[in-house]
């Protein structure tokens, strides 16, 4: 009985030792490739963001040439002072006939385009913002070609009020549209630099007052 007792604590020790010996043998093979497994994993996830933030970095920058173009374009707006003389002279050529617009109807094209720019700004803001920047310069787009040809049928028919719809609506309603949309749009894609984004798009905005005088003596 002594000796049980005695051997007892042995057995149980020596059990133990086996028992301990074998789980470390179940935990210590299995759990090698899995450490290997999530390292190499780890790495190509560190290798995928990089390379994501590469590719993100390179489409941001892709966003802004377009942004730019479409400013660009809308900056000929401010270029309405040229169309004065010639509105003036559209029946006496070389001088204002009778039938011709006068100074004073002529100069306010621009103001009303401004107002125009306010009020499609304040109605139409949230919509942009829902639509997005593709649909908004698209819209926009249109309403200044709209407005140019319905600028071409006043001179052509002499009307006044077709004058003022094709430069004050139809372009104002463009001005928002393709002057809002793309500061915005490169704002969202550069929250890291938004004042160097939105300063490159409106320079292109000015840029565009000196480009347009050229092309539209050109054309």
């Amino acid at each position: 009985a002594s000796r049980q007792v005695c051997n007892a604590p042995v057995e149980l020790t020596r059990q133990q030792t086996r028992d301990y010996g074998k789980t470390q043998k179940t935990r210590r093979w299995p759990s090698s490739p899995s450490v290997r497994f999530s390292s190499s994993q780890s790495t190509n996830e560190a290798d995928d963001s990089e390379a994501t933030n590469k590719s993100s970095t390179l489409n941001r920058w892709r966003v802004l040439l377009p942004a730019v173009v479409v400013e660009l374009t809308m900056g000929s707006i401010y270029c309405a002072s040229m169309w004065t003389m010639p509105l003036t002279q559209l029946a006496g050529v070389v001088a204002p006939a009778p039938g011709d617009f006068s100074v004073s109807e002529v100069v306010p094209i621009l103001s009303l385009a401004a107002v125009g720019l306010g009020c499609s700004s304040a109605t139409l803001g949230s919509w942009m913002e829902k639509a997005g920047p593709q649909k908004a310069c698209s819209v926009g787009a249109s309403c200044w070609f709209t407005g140019l040809m319905t600028c071409a049928a006043a001179a052509k028919f002499q009307s006044l009020p077709l004058l003022y719809l094709g430069y004050g609506v139809f372009g104002g309603m463009a001005w928002s549209m393709l002057y809002l949309s793309p500061v915005s749009t490169t704002m969202k894609w550069f929250p890291d630099r938004r004042g160097l984004a939105t300063g490159i798009t409106l320079s292109s905005f000015g840029a565009g007052m000196a480009v347009a005088p050229p092309l539209i003596d050109f054309f």
